[in-house]
């Protein structure tokens, strides 16, 4: 596969990394404005982002308002006062896409604007399933098949190769092709960031942070085993497919391997490391089963449901991110492994 410093980021990228705050992708930009790649989206690319931005955050803006006309009674406690402050949309995008030009500016990005691109190519990949129409809304993908066109013409012309960074499962690109397909993203940026670190002559800091990893290896298995234990606990109480969970008697981890992990970020004082684990765990639930029971709806009750224990057995993998405080300001001897997300703070389900 030819190498090259050229990387094409999808707004997928962007939008799992929450646009501006993600480690990954502040580990790009860090690389890109230091020279060690040339980060390259498209006009499309850029439009989409804040486009889905905004989208975001009218979601975001009608979860508070319900929250502030049904949660009410949270405005006594003074932790949540911050939260009922009226939150207008049209007022929070324009900072967004401050952010967001921003941090295009300090990773030096290049934006290919609009151009002539082949259409015929981009309907024979729509109709043949290739790249990006794989999987899912096939017609939700018609900006990133424009956008991956412009990049590649642009490759074309400049004799160039140039990667393709996308969460999609379905950028698996020929051999051949201009664009290079990243078959693990994580990887891919800890490859980069320790070749950097290396120029830099940092490789004292690399090596805390292996020997910090390593030597506190065991004991984080560990913590991840009761963290993801408590985190069970509560979220099998709204997960279990089909049924209302009534109550969750006990979770036990039966078994936990840390499958894979990468570096994703590195900076002064810490570092961030992304893990793939998988969790083998037995629960013990009481569910309720409304298949054969009655609604009243004079009384506005149900009547005759089924209550019953069930025991299960899972396998589940779930991704978690750890920091590694390799330099604190604190000191060096308050260096630690510390457990930051368990499913990237979302609910785990079965």
């Amino acid at each position: 596969m030819p190498k090259t410093n050229n990387i094409f980021i999808d707004t997928c990228i962007f939008e799992s990394e929450n646009f501006t705050e993600g480690s990954k992708l502040l580990q790009l930009i860090k690389l890109g404005s230091e020279g060690e790649l040339n980060i390259i989206i498209t006009r499309i690319t850029y439009n989409e982002i804040i486009a889905r931005g905004k989208k975001k955050i009218t979601e975001a803006n009608t979860i508070l308002k319900n929250l502030n006309k049904h949660g009410r009674v949270l405005r006594n406690l003074d932790e949540f006062k911050p939260i009922f402050r009226r939150v207008k949309v049209l007022e929070e995008l324009p900072e967004l896409q401050e952010k967001v030009d921003k941090l295009i500016t300090e990773g030096k990005v290049t934006i290919l604007d609009y151009v002539e691109v082949n259409i015929k190519k981009i309907f024979e990949a729509y109709f043949s399933n290739s790249p990006p129409f794989k999987e899912g809304n096939k017609k939700h993908e018609f900006p990133d098949a424009f956008s991956m066109e412009i990049v590649r013409k642009w490759c074309e012309d400049n004799n160039q190769y140039c990667y393709c960074l996308s969460n999609d499962k379905d950028m698996s690109l020929p051999e051949g092709d201009r664009l290079l397909s990243v078959e693990d993203f994580p990887k891919f940026i800890e490859e980069r960031t320790r070749k950097y670190e290396k120029k830099k002559q940092h490789q004292e800091r690399l090596d805390r942070i292996d020997s910090l990893f390593g030597d506190n290896f065991n004991s984080l298995k560990i913590n991840l085993s009761d963290e993801i234990k408590l985190k069970l606990l509560e979220d099998l109480k709204y997960s279990y497919p089909h049924y209302e969970v009534d109550e969750v008697h006990y979770v036990d981890i039966k078994n936990l391997d840390i499958l894979r992990h990468s570096m994703v970020y590195v900076g002064d004082n810490d570092a961030k490391i992304e893990l793939e684990v998988e969790i083998i765990f037995e629960a013990e639930l009481t569910i309720e089963d409304y298949n054969s029971a009655s609604y009243d709806r004079e009384d506005s009750m149900w009547h005759f449901v089924d209550s019953r224990e069930v025991k299960i057995n899972e396998a589940i993998q779930i991704p978690i991110s750890v920091t590694v405080n390799h330099t604190p300001l604190s000191g060096i001897e308050f260096a630690d492994v510390v457990v930051e997300s368990i499913n990237n703070n979302q609910d785990i389900r079965i």
